[in-house]
Order: structure tokens, then C-alpha cells, then sequence
């Protein structure tokens, strides 16, 4: 079967997907090819009635890999990254990735020379398909400004306690996802460990993160945000501190905005501590326990304390002198430049000299409220997107057609 001019930039989280896969959509239109970005759940189950195309998938998990199966049997090219590898050191940048992903994909995009080492070690079948591109991500974190998204100055609490405190309502079925997301084999001791690690981890930073709020609210007058990651229970925090005026918690919300704007942000090993890193803004990674924080990079780019009292003289000596550890200069040579550019490139190099479109055929699908929660997008927003994003590659407007609730087709 032959392929068409055509990318199909699937999306997960409305926060973190949007921006990014419109940056590549517009550097792949710059080169004249079509692009359909929207929620992947419609995307991959029109693979069988939408011209053949190049399917990016952002990460590599059993979840995804599943789909990468569906769209690459119905004839479709298939480019896989591993957006979660972001926060992770060499040695363990692979515990997410399914070994099934290099039976489907055409081309796999690395993030780094460490991740491509560490991809082509684990996976050595994958050496003559992997280039290096970076994140999307990060280009948009180096160029894009943002307004404001509250008057007063606050403190940021990135959460990220999607196990301990599930959106799902349950440690066990939280867990089994997860375990089931990402390949892990429970009767392995290590794996199993790295399961229980993970579990010790959040019950520390939670209970730790608790503390540091409470201190906030009685020791400054900043206000406080906390900004649940998608895979928890914002009503936790919600209920914890809804008699105090000076707590908002924001729900699914864009975090860029929100980290730009911050006074200072503070996080448990969470990628949004890199994303603060590259925008410049004062961070504190709390790391209570190194079982589960090695795995990572985090204490390597951000300021790290183990715990709330630590954290809380680093915080004062901020906040009275803006002097200290939290002033040293971000690291901003931590990946590659021009990463939506190489990405869109690198798909570009797997489909077919730019063309019109064969018939075009889209069937809607119902979804469920949870995929609704995690990517939602109206035309206007969708166009309001646009327009902020496109400049960045030089790309004045674009022409885009929706095609179902929060699909849309881009053409140059």
C-alpha cells in the first residue's frame, strides 16, 4: 500500500500534547504536507478509512504500542518517541519502553545521545532506525511567552502523585495500570521492588509536599497553586484546603504558563522540573528518597532537598535576599535546538513527495469521559493554538478543517 502526504500527530494531554504537535505540524506544512492532530484515540481508530500516512506516536509503552500495531497493519508508516524518557538518567531510560514498539515502527526518535545509547543497548535491533530530534517540548519552552494566569504572586506545587492519590480512585488499580502501561513483570523481585519504590516514594513526597504548603500558608503571604498531574485526584487537594482563599488548585491546566510566572516552583523528580530549568524559574526539587530518585535526572538540573524542613530554609533565604542555591544559573544545553524542525524532518523523510489528498473519510467515535478529561479541544481553541504557536516556525496562519470533536486537519 502506498503512502500519502499525510502525518497523523496523535495526542494524549491537552497541556502537554497540543502546543508541541501543532510546532511540528507547522514545520512538516512548511514542507507541504498535510497533517491531522488531534485526541489518538479517533486517530488510530480511523487508520483503516483515512489515507495512509506516518502515524508520531509521543511515547513507546504497551498502551501505545497496541496502537502502533492497529495503524501500522492498515498500511500506515509509524514514527515512535519516548516523551517520558525526559526526566530519566541513561541507565534506566528504557524501563518504560515495550520491546514490541521496534516490530511496528519505521523510525524511533531519541531525545539525546544518552537515550539513544541507552535505546540502542536495551534494544539493539533498533540501531539502524533511531535518530536523535529531541522535544517539541522544548523548543516551545525556549521561544514561547505566556500570559500572566494570576494577578497575585504565588508558590507552584507541580504534584505528581498519580499512584497514592489516583484519579482512578484506588492505589491497586492505579498501580495495575501502570504495571500494565509499561510492561513490568511482578514476579520479578526487581521489578517488583521498583514497584514498591515507587509507592514509598509518593507516600514521602506527599506527606512532605503537605508540610510545605501548610508552612507556606502560615510563614508567607504568596499565594499557593498546586497543580495536580492529570493522573490524580484534584479533589484531594481541593477538599484539604478549600477554607483557605489563599490555595487554588488548578486543574488540567497548561503548566508552562503557570512555572513562567511562578515566584518559585517546587516539585517531586517531575519533568516540569527540566521544563522550569529551560524557562529560567527558581525551582526545588523535593527528593525524599533516593530508591526511586536515582532512576532520575531531576537532582542533577534542580536544586534538591530530601525534605519539607530543608526545603523550607532554601525557600526563605529566596524569598527575603532572592540569594542562594535556587539562583544558580538554569542549564539550557541539556537537548538538542530546533527539535520540532528535526522531528518533522524526520517524518517527512518516510512519506512521499507533497500531493493532494485522496478522498478523505473520517469516522467519528464516541469516547469516554476520561479521554474527554485528559484532551479536550474546540475549533477556537484549536485556532487560538494556532496562532500563537505557527510564528514560532515562521508559519503565519494555517488552514485547518475539523474533522470530529477534537480532530483536526491542517493543510498548507
Amino acid at each position: 500500500m502506498m503512502l500519502n502526504s499525510i502525518a497523523y500527530l496523535t495526542c494524549e494531554l491537552r497541556g502537554r500534547d497540543l502546543d508541541s504537535r501543532l510546532l511540528i505540524a507547522a514545520h512538516l506544512l512548511k514542507l507541504g504536507h498535510a497533517v491531522v492532530v488531534g485526541q489518538q484515540w479517533s486517530l488510530i481508530n480511523n487508520a483503516k478509512t483515512a489515507p495512509t500516512g506516518c502515524f508520531l506516536f509521543k511515547t513507546a509503552n504497551h498502551y501505545q504500542t497496541a496502537g502502533m500495531a492497529r495503524v501500522k497493519r492498515r498500511g500506515h508508516a509509524v514514527v515512535a518517541s519516548d516523551e517520558e524518557a525526559l526526566p530519566s538518567n541513561e541507565i534506566l531510560a528504557t524501563a518504560t519502553v515495550d520491546g514490541a514498539t521496534f516490530q511496528y515502527c519505521d523510525l524511533f526518535l531519541a531525545i539525546n545521545e544518552p537515550h539513544r545509547r541507552a535505546v540502542v543497548r536495551a534494544f539493539p535491533q533498533a540501531k539502524e532506525s533511531i535518530t536523535i530530534t529531541g522535544s517539541a517540548r522544548l523548543d516551545l519552552l525556549r521561544a514561547i511567552k505566556t500570559d500572566r494566569p494570576h494577578k497575585r504572586d504565588y508558590i507552584l506545587l507541580n504534584t505528581v502523585f498519580g499512584r497514592t492519590n489516583s484519579v482512578l480512585g484506588s492505589v491497586d488499580r492505579a498501580v495495575q495500570m501502570w504495571v500494565t502501561g509499561i510492561g513490568l513483570d511482578l514476579n520479578d523481585p526487581a521489578q517488583a521492588q521498583m514497584v514498591l519504590n515507587r509507592l514509598k516514594y509518593e507516600e514521602m513526597a506527599l506527606s512532605e509536599t503537605i508540610a510545605i504548603i501548610d508552612w507556606l500558608i502560615e510563614a508567607t503571604e504568596l499565594d499557593v497553586v498546586v497543580r495536580p498531574h492529570p493522573a490524580e485526584n484534584p479533589d484531594f487537594w481541593t477538599e484539604r484546603y478549600r477554607d483557605n482563599a489563599r490555595v487554588l488548585v488548578v486543574k488540567k491546566s497548561d503548566p508552562v504558563a503557570w512555572i513562567q510566572h511562578a515566584r518559585l516552583l517546587i516539585h517531586s523528580d517531575s519533568t516540569t522540573g527540566i521544563e522550569a530549568a529551560l524557562l529560567g524559574t527558581p525551582t526545588i526539587n523535593l527528593s525524599p528518597d533516593d530508591a526511586w530518585a536515582k532512576r532520575l535526572i531531576l537532582r542533577d538540573v534542580n536544586f534538591s532537598v530530601t525534605s519539607a524542613q530543608q526545603a523550607k530554609e532554601s525557600i526563605e533565604e529566596h524569598l527575603k535576599r532572592n540569594d542562594g542555591p535556587l539562583r544558580k544559573a538554569a542549564k539550557r544545553d541539556l537537548f538538542p535546538d530546533n527539535c520540532a524542525e528535526k522531528t518533522a524532518l524526520a517524518i517527512a523523510s518516510l512519506l512521499p513527495r507533497p500531493a493532494p489528498l485522496p478522498q478523505f473519510k473520517w469516522v467519528q467515535r464516541q469516547r469516554t469521559d476520561v479521554q474527554k478529561g485528559k484532551f479536550t479541544v474546540s475549533r477556537d481553541e484549536c485556532a487560538a493554538a494556532i496562532e500563537r504557536i505557527f510564528p514560532i516556525a515562521g508559519l503565519q496562519g494555517g488552514n485547518f478543517v475539523e474533522l470530529e470533536d477534537s480532530v483536526f486537519l491542517l493543510l498548507s
